[in-house]
């Protein structure tokens, strides 16, 4: 889904500009698509500011239609797969 500009900086700057699941330093917002992607905690949630995360593009594939609590827990099981990519 596109989003405007507006809307991905808001994301980004309400991440602190870091992918929330990972070790990740801070990523630019020019490369929104490229190396980080806007993820929704709850994938079955509301479009909007309140569901929207940065997240790398490895975490967002890993995490799929979780929920970011279920996301997180299995992160904690699986330390090794913290580091962003």
């Amino acid at each position: 889904m596109p989003y405007t500009d507006e809307e991905v900086y808001a994301v980004w700057k309400k991440c602190d500009k870091r992918c929330v699941y990972g070790y990740r330093s801070k990523v630019l917002l020019s490369d929104y698509g490229i190396t980080w992607e806007i993820d929704h905690a709850n994938p079955y949630g509301v479009d909007d500011l309140r569901n929207r995360l940065v997240a790398c593009i490895r975490h967002n594939r890993q995490k799929g239609n979780r929920t970011r609590q279920e996301f997180e827990r299995w992160l904690d099981a699986n330390l090794s797969e913290k580091a962003c990519g």
